[in-house]
Order: C-alpha cells, then sequence, then structure tokens
C-alpha cells in the first residue's frame, strides 16, 4: 500500500511539474495582450467644471490641443437629471443659469480640426454631479 501511495505522489509531482513549465514557456504571441495606444491624439487636458452657489449654477469646460495649428471647437451644455439626463442650456466656453431642486452635471464636447477645416477628432467629457 505504501508503494501505491509513493509511485502516485511521484506521478502526481511529476505531472504538475510538466504543467508549470509549459506554461512557463507560452510565447508572449499567444497571450493575446494589447497593445497599450492613447486615448486621443490631438486632444488633451480636458476638465468640465460645475459649481451651484445660491440657485447659480456656474458652468465651464476647457481643452487644448498639442498646436496652434489645429481649430478647437468647445460645447458646454448643462444638463439636468429629472428621469434622464437632459440639456436645459448650451454655450461655447462657460456660462451661468438659475436651477432649481434636482442634480445637475455639465457635459462638454471638444472637437479639433486641421488646417483644412476637417474634423480630426472628437471627445465628450463631464463634470461631476451637483446637487441644489
Amino acid at each position: 500500500m505504501k508503494n501505491i501511495f509513493k509511485r502516485s505522489l511521484c506521478l502526481l509531482t511529476a505531472i504538475l511539474i510538466l504543467c508549470a513549465s509549459a506554461s512557463a514557456a507560452a510565447p508572449q504571441e499567444a497571450l493575446d495582450i494589447p497593445e497599450i495606444s492613447p486615448r486621443y491624439a490631438y486632444i488633451r487636458d480636458t476638465e468640465a467644471d460645475l459649481e451651484i452657489t445660491g440657485g447659480l449654477a456656474n458652468c465651464s469646460a476647457s481643452v487644448s490641443a498639442p498646436t496652434s495649428s489645429y481649430d478647437v471647437e468647445l460645447t458646454v451644455e448643462l444638463q439636468q437629471n429629472r428621469s434622464g439626463w437632459d440639456t436645459i442650456k448650451t454655450w461655447t466656453d462657460s456660462g451661468t443659469r438659475y436651477v432649481s431642486a434636482y442634480d445637475y452635471r455639465v457635459k462638454a464636447t471638444a472637437t479639433v480640426y486641421n488646417s483644412s477645416g476637417r474634423e480630426i477628432e472628437s471627445a465628450t467629457f463631464y463634470s461631476y454631479t451637483e446637487s441644489y
């Protein structure tokens, strides 16, 4: 009985060693690791802000492009959440509006155009939600 146990233990150990060495030797290509790439090539430093004081919502957003040879169009929207997010006011960079008792956020959309006026990139980003 002891011999059967020893043989089984040796066989199990050999199988575990083979399995461990086979997985360690797997080529990197077979692991299917995705490449890391930047999310945006032209849009840099996005920020959307919302501050509500005394019922007045101050809304702003900013974005930058790597060089001045690109045109950046920025749209800022104040959104109100009743049973979903609805835009209640839109500006081109910042603005204010009086609000009532709901949740609010700023939605900003930046679009980058090359020197020919062709759109080359677009991004949408949000502020934190504020309640009033």
